[in-house]
């Protein structure tokens, strides 16, 4: 039996900070707010697809474990009404992971969770307004392997503060917690966002496809 990902992207919901880099609505291409009838529009939508596969049902996007408890609780009932999702994932912050929502994670089928990590320098995360630290990353990911949870980590490479071999760093620290997925990502400048400001003024350089290349021989 086949199976594949239903992404549901809830763009910047419930996220504490606005990440200098972050437009979700502009990445996601999401236009819709968020809503229980969107949701259930969207998933009804995307079953339709493939009818033989089974679905891991995906919210993107957002800060999941920061939702207000009641809708969290909806929208985890929501998947899980559905025969065909099997599993669920979600992606949120480190600092927004504690045993209490991990235990009621568990109760709903979430068997992945994402982190938006970044990088593992403070210096770093303080300059892209992330919010939190590398002590929360490493916390979170410790939480997370210890409650049986699939680990993702999401990292970003190319961003203010940061150097090659910072980001280097950041990739041979993580390995050390043995996740089950990992994302890499350019910084890319989006419209919108205060990184574009520091690019338009001459305070923020992108890395080069060449710098990128570079990186990922590495």
């Amino acid at each position: 039996m086949k199976h594949r990902i239903l992404p549901i992207f809830i763009p910047q919901y419930a996220c504490p900070f606005n990440c200098i880099f972050c437009n979700q609505k502009t990445i996601s291409g999401e236009k819709e707010e968020v809503s229980f009838d969107r949701i259930k529009r969207q998933i009804e939508q995307g079953l339709k697809i493939n009818p033989d596969e089974d679905v891991e049902l995906a919210y993107y996007g957002g800060n999941f474990t920061a939702i207000d408890i009641d809708f969290q609780k909806k929208l985890l009932e929501l998947a899980n009404s559905f025969e065909r999702i099997k599993s669920i994932r979600i992606s949120t912050r480190p600092d927004c992971i504690d045993e209490e929502r991990l235990r009621l994670l568990k109760l709903y089928n979430v068997k992945t969770i994402e982190l938006g990590i970044q990088s593992m320098f403070d210096d770093v995360l303080n300059a892209c307004a992330r919010g939190h630290t590398a002590q929360h990353s490493k916390n979170a990911m410790e939480m997370i392997k210890k409650f049986g949870f699939l680990l993702g980590v999401q990292v970003m490479v190319g961003l203010p503060k940061s150097t090659p071999e910072k980001d280097i760093e950041t990739a041979k620290i993580l390995t050390g917690f043995s996740p089950d997925i990992a994302r890499i990502y350019p910084t890319l400048v989006i419209e919108g966002t205060y990184l574009a400001k520091m690019y338009q003024k001459g305070e923020y350089e992108p890395l080069s496809l060449y710098e990128h290349s570079c990186n990922e021989r590495k």
